[in-house]
């Protein structure tokens, strides 16, 4: 454990220009579930105990992120991470409240960071029972990377209210840990502030290789 607020990585929401094209792509190719469908929102879950991975909302002309959420230890941990927020540069979008409109459930906040990025944590979340693995079926996400034109600004911004710690840092890309899995999240060196990708955990090498090829 080297964060002692977040336990990892819950969720990515993404805004898609064509939410049918979109689903027919992660039930099709990735083998995700459907979980929760709402008015231009559907949600899709793998096999591990998190009741969705992906967020889909319909909306803008091109793919882009719309919040990476996070998993906090314990729910003192909102509001230590609320009240760090503004002085690391960030933004407070809504303070901790119980969050009834998402399928999921358990209480939260969401802030943005310095160049817009758009983060939620949440705790007290539904935790299904993980169903044993499946052969090509995603399990939960392992990490997220997010381009960013300032990198040691962002790292810092991580450190000082997420707690995340350097893990590695290379030529293009530095790595952020949080927990057991070497990186939460990666911050790619880049001119822009979009996302570059996320990671599914499959469950086994196999998998992952059919996956590529899918």
């Amino acid at each position: 454990m080297s964060s002692p607020w977040i336990e990892g990585l819950r969720s990515v929401a993404l805004y898609v220009p064509d939410l049918v094209k979109a689903e027919d792509f992660y039930t099709r190719t990735w083998r995700l579930d459907v979980a929760h469908r709402g008015e231009n929102v559907l949600y899709l879950r793998g096999t591990g105990q998190d009741e969705y991975l992906l967020a889909l909302h319909q909306g803008g002309e091109v793919p882009q992120v719309r919040q990476v959420t996070l998993r906090a230890r314990h729910r003192e941990a909102l509001h230590v991470i609320q009240e760090r927020v503004a002085a690391a540069g960030g933004t407070l979008i809504t303070a901790v409240h119980e969050l009834t409109r998402d399928p999921a459930g358990g209480a939260g906040l969401k802030f943005k960071d310095p160049d817009g990025r758009v983060f939620q944590v949440v705790h007290g979340d539904v935790r299904r029972s993980a169903a044993p693995p499946v052969k090509d079926k995603p399990i939960r996400l392992t990490h997220a990377v997010l381009n960013t034109h300032a990198v040691d600004e962002t790292q810092v911004f991580l450190q000082e209210t997420l707690g995340f710690r350097l893990a590695d840092r290379t030529g293009i890309m530095a790595f952020m840990n949080c927990d057991r899995d070497h990186h939460t999240l990666a911050l790619g060196i880049s001119d822009n502030d979009a996302l570059n990708h996320i990671a599914f955990l499959m469950p086994d090498a196999d998998s992952v290789m059919r996956g590529a090829d899918a």
